[in-house]
């Protein structure tokens, strides 16, 4: 009865840490308003394009409050260099729109969603 109980837990304990560990593609998505990264990131995009520098950068503040949030998620179901990727792009952005850099942003944005696209697979 004791092995078994032992058996039991030990396989337990493996299954809730192979779901946590394969959890990063549904933790990434958006749970609430607070958190949509990548809603957040398409505003900033709409908003350089529309010249609305203040803003964009309004929106980008909002960004990272949102990425801390799906950060704290998901940052034991993906690899750390992802997160990493992800806070380096995001710190560019910043730098673009300080700059009004139009292109650098633009291809940053793009960057940011293909990594985002990959986070947790």
């Amino acid at each position: 009865m004791k092995k078994w109980v032992i058996f039991v837990v030990v396989s337990l304990i493996l299954l809730i840490f192979v779901v946590m560990m394969g959890s990063g593609v549904f933790l990434k998505k958006s749970l609430t308003k607070q958190d949509d990264v990548i809603g957040q990131i398409n505003k900033v995009e709409k908003l350089v394009d529309e010249g609305k520098w203040k803003e964009a950068d309004q929106e980008l503040k909002q960004g990272f409050k949102a990425w801390e949030k799906v950060k704290n998620r998901i940052q034991f179901s993906v690899e750390r260099d992802f997160l990493e990727e992800v806070e380096n792009e995001m710190a560019t952005m910043k730098g673009a729109i300080k700059a009004k850099d139009q292109k650098t942003l633009i291809t940053t944005i793009e960057r940011i969603k293909i990594i985002w696209d990959d986070l947790g697979k």
